[in-house]
């Protein structure tokens, strides 16, 4: 296979990292074309001698594993349940799960492995694997923060980020999203730890404003779509499920429960458009490859940005007629993350974890009170449906629980052309219209005047 430019320039970055240290963590948006990327660097690995061990914690992640490496000439012996491979191999494809029994009980020591490569490192039940590993480990995702304890820099040396999803959607390589919202407000719902309390949250969900919400916002901004719509809890996703069913909306749910063949199953309905609706519970979240999903339903909140960041991906594939996909966030998850495309610091995010959950909320953007789209806080006029809001309405939004730097900023952004120029150039009629619009006392119009002086 022939690489894009950016993923060889990813390659390299990763080498020259290993020059420096054993354990690296290569970041790359989903969509990206990791499996790709995973299959060269196994490739050339091997080619140098080595052995390699691909790992992965999924079962629908371990089978795309398999036939990408397929694709680049690698017949990857497997480690699985059921599944005990001979020593000799040069490459081995394992569960995680699995490997680590086996290697506790030292069944994998004979495989004279010298080199690990594990997708979506960023589940938390990679760290007994990698914390037992004297072997270099390459662990790649498109969010680098752990699931679990301890986070990635406690165990990894270091990381190398790929172009960003900005890059890749002006490119052609991903799609871009247009999110429509709901005002609701989230900040009295019951917290565990960081993240919100999941019983408080399916009790929210249930109220009816946000009962109907997604089904109801489906059916007036994506109706006819593909959509993969990520719930609260499986009682939630059976019941969202049922809700499209009943508005004759081909839907069905899916969870970790689900047997292996109901499954593969349902996905392939999904892959072939048998299925418009796939409600499920973390299952499609991450290594799911499914391009031609045109819609992607929040229909939960979250403080985590990697689960934010992990369900918006699922949509943002390029396929053929596919101009960008459609993000129905329920939760009002792009308040404290911000919408699909919105760069960030996956560098900072590796060193300073707590990043990674944000509590405190984006003034920067609204919903449109009649068809729900997300727009710029300080737009007027909705550009989708032409519904208007006046200037004292937006204020009102801003100001509620606003900080003075944030009325500061929202006032400079709104300040009327005319009065766009330096103090000293202002009449003393702008300078009190000026004063005004910014909310300040009428004696700084005094102030001014008199240092002018």
């Amino acid at each position: 296979m022939i690489l894009y430019d950016y993923q060889q320039s990813f390659i390299s970055d990763i080498g020259i990292a290993f020059k420096k240290n054993p354990r690296i963590v290569g970041q790359l948006p989903t969509g990206a074309g990791k499996g790709v990327i995973l299959a060269e660097i196994a490739r050339r690995s091997i080619a140098k001698g080595n052995v390699v061990c691909i790992s992965c914690h999924r079962i629908e992640i371990f089978e795309q594993l398999f036939t990408n490496l397929r694709a680049f000439g690698i017949t990857p012996s497997l480690i699985s349940a059921g599944q005990y491979p001979m020593a000799g191999a040069q490459c081995y494809l394992s569960m995680v799960e699995t490997f680590c029994r086996r290697m506790s009980r030292g069944l994998v020591e004979k495989l004279n492995i010298n080199f690990f490569i594990l997708d979506e490192v960023h589940f938390g039940s990679y760290y007994k694997l990698v914390n037992e590993l004297k072997q270099p480990v390459l662990g790649l995702t498109a969010t680098p923060k752990s699931t679990g304890k301890p986070d990635l820099n406690k165990y990894f040396d270091d990381i190398v980020c790929g172009c960003s999803i900005r890059t890749l959607i002006k490119e052609r390589r991903l799609v871009p999203t247009k999110t429509f919202s709901i005002d609701y407000d989230f900040s009295k719902v019951k917290m565990k730890g960081k993240e919100y309390d999941d019983r408080a949250l399916f009790a929210e969900f249930r109220k009816p404003k946000l009962y109907h919400g997604a089904v109801d916002s489906y059916m007036k901004n994506a109706k006819g779509l593909q959509a993969l719509c990520f719930c609260v809890n499986v009682e939630h996703s059976n019941e969202t499920a049922l809700q499209f069913r009943e508005l004759g909306v081909r839907a069905a749910h899916v969870d970790a429960t689900t047997s292996k063949e109901d499954r593969h199953s349902l996905f392939q309905m999904f892959r072939n458009g048998d299925l418009d609706v796939l409600c499920n519970v973390g299952i499609a979240t991450t290594g799911t490859d499914l391009p031609d999903t045109q819609c992607v339903i929040q229909n939960f909140a979250t403080t985590s940005l990697v689960k934010h960041v992990q369900t918006l991906g699922r949509g943002s594939r390029t396929a053929e007629g596919k101009e960008r996909f459609i993000t129905i966030d329920m939760g009002r998850n792009y308040i404290r993350h911000g919408e699909y495309g919105e760069d960030i610091d996956w560098r900072f995010i590796f060193n300073h974890p707590e990043a990674a959950t944000k509590k405190e909320p984006k003034k920067e953007k609204r919903e449109c009170d009649e068809c729900g789209a997300v727009i710029k806080l300080h737009l007027t006029t909705c550009p989708y449906c032409g519904a208007t809001k006046t200037r004292d309405e937006i204020e009102e939004i801003l100001l509620k629980d606003a900080s003075i730097k944030e009325i500061r900023d929202y006032r400079l952004k709104t300040v009327p052309p005319h009065l766009r120029k330096s103090y000293g150039t202002m009449s003393h009629a702008e300078l009190v219209a000026y004063g005004r619009h910014m909310g300040y006392s009428p004696k700084w119009v005094w102030v001014i005047e008199r240092t002018r002086r």
